[in-house]
Formats: C-alpha cells, sequence, structure tokens
C-alpha cells in the first residue's frame, strides 16, 4: 500500500478501487485512504472545492492526503483546493458518542 505524500503523489488506496466499500451505519459508498499523518480515514467519493483559510467550516481531504480548512467553493475557483469530504462528517446515520 503507497503513501508517499508531499510529492505529489496519490497514495494508492486513493487510485484503487478496491478500496470501496460501504459505511455500516448509512449504507452509502466510501473509499478509505490515509491523511498525510498515517490516519486512516473513510472519504465520500465525491470531489468538492474550498477556498483555505482559517475561519471556514470545511475540512477536505486532498488526494495526496493533506487536511485542509476552508469555506465551500465552486470548483474551478480562483485558489480553490479540491479534495474529499470525511465521510464521518457527512454520515446520516452515524452513530454519536
Amino acid at each position: 500500500m503507497t503513501n508517499r505524500l508531499g510529492n505529489g503523489q496519490v497514495s494508492t488506496m486513493m487510485r484503487n478501487d478496491k478500496y470501496i466499500t460501504k459505511c455500516p451505519n448509512c449504507g452509502e459508498k466510501v473509499k478509505w485512504t490515509y491523511t498525510d499523518r498515517g490516519t486512516k480515514v473513510a472519504i465520500d467519493l465525491t470531489l468538492v472545492a474550498i477556498q483555505q483559510n482559517i475561519k471556514g467550516g470545511a475540512a477536505i481531504i486532498t488526494p495526496d492526503g493533506k487536511l485542509v480548512i476552508g469555506s465551500l467553493a465552486m470548483a474551478g475557483a480562483k485558489d480553490s483546493i479540491q479534495g474529499y469530504t470525511s465521510h464521518a462528517s457527512t454520515c446520516r446515520n452515524r452513530r454519536r458518542v
């Protein structure tokens, strides 16, 4: 399993469809990947765009595993960054502890 980060490579998990499973809580398809710190995380399959800023209420995981905080943006907007949302933040049947 490759996850070399910081050099523009995408983790093998991000590219490989064998890492797509169903969420046990809601049944949605999710893909598993690693953050740049080595944490395994389930992500939604749809790319979203954000404008990076400290006050933003959105967080994405970029294809190379970096966590980016910002505000939602239109895809293709100037200085927008594309990535995936953690499924834990969008799961409609997530179990709260």
